[in-house]
């Protein structure tokens, strides 16, 4: 066996993992022994997701059986149940197999169309595109030009929702003020939907990702 060199990242306070009072993350070196059975043990959950999509599920057997069924650990399972119930605990589980969409916001009508020609599809938000081909989106043109970045379509719907509701304020240019914007993807959008917008955040670290 070969010995690996490995980059510890120490867990902050408060986080916790099945009853753990702290979680180190260990990363492994690039191109190392480690990474390499990393990706193959990706590759090998890729291959049979969907055979494990197809499992019968273990009705009547105990939480200890469905959570194995459905990947997860036990408390999971059983909170999931208790709060939602059981069919949508199990559909909950299946969708998590599922690959999630890559969802990009678009800064105009010119961005937009060419993200549509390279296969890019309309989502139910303006603006906003579901990308489902795979690639690196940071190599994709007009990345790192700003036409576009990716931001999950939850927060593009509450972005769609404040601009419209601030458009019926009556101001040609309503002014936003986004005092924890970020990285920035919300004010961005708000701006791309033509609100005036000022970002701040009191975090350095987080103000200078804000900047850039």
């Amino acid at each position: 066996m070969k010995a690996a060199k490995y980059s510890f990242m120490p867990a902050s306070d408060g986080v916790a993992s099945g009853g753990s009072a702290s979680v180190a993350v260990a990363v492994p070196e690039p191109d190392s022994e480690p990474a390499k059975f990393a990706n193959a043990c990706l590759r090998k959950v890729a291959e049979h997701a969907r055979s494990w999509r197809e499992l019968e599920y273990p009705k009547g057997h105990g939480a200890a059986e469905a959570a194995r069924w459905a990947s997860m650990p036990e408390w999971l399972w059983v909170k999931l149940y208790r709060d939602h119930g059981e069919t949508w605990a199990r559909e909950y589980a299946l969708a998590s197999l599922e690959r999630p969409t890559l969802w990009l916001r678009g800064r105009d009508e010119a961005a937009l169309e060419a993200l549509r020609a390279e296969g890019a599809e309309a989502g139910p938000v303006p603006g906003s595109l579901a990308q489902r081909d795979g690639g690196v989106v940071t190599a994709r043109a007009g990345f790192q030009e700003g036409a576009f970045f990716v931001q999950d379509i939850s927060s593009q719907k509450l972005v769609a929702e404040i601009s419209a509701e601030a458009k019926l304020l009556g101001s040609p240019r309503p002014t936003a003020l986004d005092l924890c914007a970020a990285p920035g993807g919300k004010s961005a959008g708000m701006a791309w939907s033509g609100l005036k917008v000022t970002a701040a955040d009191r975090d350095p670290a987080r103000y200078a990702l804000l900047k850039n």
